[in-house]
């Protein structure tokens, strides 16, 4: 255990009036900055810094974050979505998905992930909030 030695060594040539415990921590706090293996010899199974990422972790991570992003998304435009959709249904109960969607187009709100609405989605949106079109299956 070299490590610990050498730990010893440093906290041995602090003089006697400097060694308060803040003093101490500091001294091994600089030392295991220099040396990241030594909390291992002194603490086994610690880290005091982050282990690196294999590539399967950075993708599951990322992955995780992505999927929160776009849950994120949609629940914010489910909420722009529904008003609209209810007016369009309140204005015209027997309205159709198609014509639901081509009203969500004049809107200027882009769905998530195309440039145009689809009935799909809406469908989706429509059976999320518990509404109706007159085809809807």
């Amino acid at each position: 255990m070299p490590n610990r030695k050498r730990l010893k060594k440093l906290i041995d040539a602090l003089p006697l009036t400097d060694r308060t415990g803040e003093a101490i921590i500091e001294l091994i706090r600089e030392a295991i900055k220099g040396d990241a293996d030594l909390i291992q010899d002194i603490c086994p199974g610690k880290r005091l810094v982050p282990i690196r990422m294999t590539p399967a972790e950075r993708t599951k991570v990322a992955a995780q974050a992505a999927a929160e992003a776009a849950q994120k998304a949609a629940a914010a435009r489910y909420l722009v979505v529904v008003p609209i959709i209810k007016e369009i249904l309140n204005a015209n109960p027997d309205a159709s998905l198609a014509e639901i969607k081509r009203e969500l187009d004049k809107s200027g709100i882009p769905p998530v992930r195309s440039a145009q609405w689809s009935r799909a989605s809406i469908n989706f949106i429509m059976t999320k909030a518990e509404l109706r079109a007159k085809d809807q299956s």
